[in-house]
Parts: C-alpha cells; structure tokens; sequence
C-alpha cells in the first residue's frame, strides 16, 4: 500500500510518470510495425525519396 499512497500524495509525479511509461510503450510498438512493414514493402516506396519526403513532381519542359 506504500506505493499508493506515494502516488496520492504526488499526483503530478505519478500522472507524469505514467504518461512516460505509455508513451515508450506506444513507441516500441510503433518502431515494430514500421519495421515489420519495411522489411515487407521495402524503403523507399515510389512515391518518396530517400528522406521519407514526398518527391517533387517534375514540370513539363516547355517546347519553344
């Protein structure tokens, strides 16, 4: 019961502490399934460069 009642008397702590904890959680988890899918997919797609931006679409070159 200590930790409880640690953890009422330092809400900000425990709320700050508890958001840490999740967030690596959902980190984790994100960096697996990005993974998993570039291993799959491969990286670059088409539709991007080697950066992870969109490409540029290319002008038509105007005829004179």
């Amino acid at each position: 019961m200590e930790f409880l009642e640690w953890c009422g008397r330092h809400p900000i702590i425990t709320i700050l502490a508890l958001w840490a904890v999740s967030e690596l959680i959902l980190k984790g988890l994100n960096r697996t399934y990005r993974m998993i899918m570039v291993s799959i997919r491969g990286w670059p797609p088409a539709h991007l460069d080697a950066d992870g931006d969109w490409k540029p679409i290319p002008k038509p070159e105007e005829e004179s």
